[in-house]
């Protein structure tokens, strides 16, 4: 059973569970490799002899675009994101104060970064449908997902801020990645998660050198988590 939305939402959770195993997979750059290796008869979101490149686009894409991403989003509406949510991100994730106001001197830079990442996807997308051809592979979809961020929350003089044209291969583009939807989401409450953990042990993990862990952690050891 997979619980989750897609790959492409890099903070989406899926649990895979068989035989009362039970293993949590977070974060895209987790998330893809799994999905590959748990659905193997599905097409490949890192297609064969390809791995490295979807991979290392996936991350550098993310992580260069994510912050100009924020920028411009707050710019439009970042007055109706909670201080909550603000308050967890700067603490516990991005460590910078992500409010409207905080963003606002660096709207123009963050429109020119994102400009310039689009103007490489635009050239990157002249007649192929996808990145790497034919079908969609994880860079596709890291790209994708911020600039869906922006255009589901953002006013549709948006497409003209970032440089994104009419005639744009980003936007056929867009649309077949949309097309694929969510797949299907089972919304379960935080006590039950936790009651299936609870009842369940981890799968085997066989992908990887089990002494490989640079911090010297084994495989089987066991670890705490502390609230900081």
């Amino acid at each position: 059973m997979a619980v989750g939305r897609n790959p492409r939402l890099a903070t989406q959770t899926i649990a895979h569970t068989a035989d009362r195993r039970l293993s949590i997979y977070c974060d895209t750059n987790v998330i893809v490799p799994a999905l590959d290796r748990l659905f193997p008869s599905s097409p490949l979101l890192s297609p064969r002899g390809t791995e490295g490149v979807c991979s290392g686009l996936a991350f550098a894409w993310e992580r260069q675009v994510w912050i100009p991403t924020i920028g411009v989003l707050v710019h439009f509406i970042g007055e109706h994101i909670p201080e909550d949510f603000l308050k967890d991100r700067k603490e516990s994730y991005l460590m910078i104060d992500i409010s409207k106001p905080a963003m606002a001197a660096d709207f123009q830079q963050h429109v020119q970064y994102l400009r310039a990442q689009l103007a490489w996807l635009e050239g990157a997308l002249n007649h192929r449908p996808f990145l790497l051809g034919n079908s969609p592979c994880a860079g596709d979809f890291a790209c994708w997902q911020t600039i869906f961020l922006l255009r589901k929350n953002c006013p549709p003089e948006l497409d003209g801020l970032l440089g994104i044209g009419s005639n744009s291969p980003i936007i056929s583009w867009y649309e077949r990645m949309l097309s694929f939807g969510h797949g299907h989401c089972v919304e379960i409450s935080a006590q039950e998660a936790f009651d299936r953990a609870k009842q369940a042990s981890p799968s085997a993990v066989l992908h990887l050198d089990p002494d490989g862990d640079p911090g010297g952690l084994k495989a089987g050891q066991e670890v705490r988590t502390l609230e900081s």
